[in-house]
């Protein structure tokens, strides 16, 4: 009995190897095109998240602050300003939120005190905040963050709908 031996081609090794490169190429470009949409995400989603935590702040501050004659909108120097009374034991004291060179500020005060707006303490950088009063006690607030994004909300304040 006579064994055929089968004899070896350049191809028997050749395939092998391509077909490893063909995976490691497509290994690699598929990590590197997730890792592009993954910094998107996280880029757009701090984006987001800046603008929505700035209104979700105040938002919480009005709600705390709901009650008579407790919210009002005015004016601290050339800049609009959220304006949250509350009375204490003795004294009343104010509590200011506004727009000021580029940031978010909060200042809090004696109500007899006279205030500037550089004397309030730094929340985020926001290149715009507005507010604004509608129909039946709805203020409306709106943020544009650093890099553009503008994001609005309306928050109700119960006690002005007593007042109306």
């Amino acid at each position: 009995m006579r064994f055929h031996q089968q004899r070896k081609h350049m191809i028997d090794l050749m395939f092998p190897i391509a077909l490893f490169f063909v995976f490691a190429v497509s290994a690699v470009a598929v990590i590197l095109m997730a890792t592009g949409i993954y910094r998107s995400i996280i880029t757009s989603s701090a984006m987001n998240n800046t603008s929505r935590t700035c209104l979700n702040y105040v938002a919480e501050k009005i709600h705390q602050n709901d009650t008579a004659r407790g919210v009002s909108l005015g004016r601290l120097g050339d800049s609009d300003c959220l304006i949250l009374t509350h009375s204490g034991d003795r004294t009343g004291y104010v509590t200011y939120i506004y727009a000021h060179q580029g940031e978010l500020r909060e200042l809090l005060a004696d109500a007899d005190l006279s205030v500037t707006p550089d004397m309030g303490k730094t929340i985020m950088a926001v290149a715009d905040f507005t507010m604004e009063e509608t129909d039946r006690g709805l203020l409306r607030l709106s943020c544009t963050d650093a890099h553009g994004l503008r994001v609005s909300t309306l928050v109700g304040v119960r006690s002005r709908q007593e007042d109306l």
